[in-house]
């Protein structure tokens, strides 16, 4: 039995959750929490506790929470794609080697994955909002054909020196801090301790550090392979995990 909740609140787009009420095994597609509404995501929608189906009908619908996974938390620029300066369409994209591969290797394994990126060209006024959005469609639809997913994403657009008065000041979300993170793990069960982020600046690292959780560098090279090598010094038995 399949059920598909739609929840809007305030400014936020409308959220599609599609929930299996066998095994609740949640696929998202979220493109609310990557609104403009950086309070806490999910006033009214939590996945702690179970998943309440109000608003939809006078009766509410419980459902069981879901297991608890490991994350990893990936940067966007620099880490899925090669970072050329604001980059904000497809064309303007550019996958890292093994990035897809990676991405597809850590969904195999049962880890969530989720995107933290800070986005100050929106501040800036070098792009709009709609065009994050877009490009972050594109890749998903991009990671989608090789079999590959991101659970949700986060994005800050941002920046004290921005010209767009909307956005033109100082914010939890903005890396180093640890907002966009703390958000993910207040909406998702996450395995904190078994949880990690990589990231290609010492911002990334210290919202990690923030946050509670380790951080990795991440240079050049071939994304599959460094997540490979820290899984290995971690410890992590690189098979499948039952759902």
């Amino acid at each position: 039995m399949l059920a598909i909740v739609l929840c809007r609140h305030s400014n936020l787009k409308t959220r599609y959750w599609a929930v299996s009420l066998n095994s609740f095994k949640p696929h998202v597609r979220n493109t609310g929490s990557q609104s403009r509404s950086f309070s806490p995501i999910l006033d009214t929608l939590r996945l702690r506790g179970g998943i309440y189906l109000s608003g939809l009908q006078e009766k509410s619908l419980k459902v069981p929470m879901p297991r608890q996974r490991k994350a990893v938390f990936l940067d966007r620029d620099g880490v899925l794609n090669l970072d050329t300066g604001y980059v904000h369409t497809p064309d303007q994209f550019v996958w890292v080697s093994g990035a897809k591969e990676a991405i597809r290797f850590l969904n195999e394994l049962g880890f969530y994955v989720f995107i933290v990126t800070n986005q100050s060209g929106v501040a800036r006024g070098y792009f709009k909002e709609h065009d994050v959005l877009a490009l972050h469609k594109w890749i998903d639809s991009e990671l989608s054909d090789i079999g590959a997913s991101i659970d949700d994403w986060r994005y800050c657009p941002f920046h004290r020196d921005g010209i767009v008065a909307e956005f033109a000041m100082d914010h939890h979300w903005r890396k180093p801090e640890a907002g966009m993170i703390n958000d993910l793990m207040e909406t998702w069960p996450i395995e904190k301790d078994e949880s990690f982020l990589i990231g290609d600046k010492s911002s990334d690292l210290a919202a990690a550090s923030a946050a509670g959780i380790a951080g990795y560098l991440f240079s050049d090279g071939d994304l599959l392979d460094f997540v490979k090598s820290i899984l290995s010094k971690r410890g992590h038995a690189q098979r499948s995990e039952p759902e």
